[in-house]
């Protein structure tokens, strides 16, 4: 018997935010903007919650070495980036990483929860412990 302690911070209230998709760095993070209000508009990167995307390679940075592209890691992100790019999505933020201070969304193509969400649209959930009886 294992026990995971998971220590998440406490979710945010479930209101919902809007904007547009303005770039998709990997398969299952995006920034998104507001729209302009006197000034430049507000960016925020978001995870897609409950999604875990192949991860892209990096290139090698002082000392730290170059890192290799998982499979699938373009495709995964090319997927995304095709589906939401420019268009208008709504979010809400689900819980958020306590050291990092990201944040993990739930997010919907569109305006409001009546659209798309983006986190189900042709996903494969993989149960790695998952053993058939």
């Amino acid at each position: 018997f294992i026990q995971i302690n998971l220590r998440m911070a406490v979710p945010a209230p479930n209101t919902y935010y809007r904007g547009f998709v303005k770039q998709v760095n990997s398969g299952d993070t995006v920034v998104i903007r507001g729209k302009p209000r006197g000034g430049p508009p507000q960016e925020e990167t978001i995870i897609l919650s409950h999604i875990q995307a192949p991860k892209l390679g990096r290139r090698p940075i002082g000392t730290d070495e170059a890192t290799i592209d998982e499979p699938y890691s373009w495709e995964s992100r090319e997927f995304l980036r095709k589906l939401t790019i420019g268009k208008e999505v709504s979010y809400v933020v689900e819980y958020v990483i306590p050291k990092s201070d990201r944040k993990c969304c739930l997010v919907y193509l569109g305006n409001g929860v009546e659209g798309t969400c983006v986190n189900e649209e042709d996903t494969e959930v993989e149960h790695p412990n998952e053993i058939d009886v």
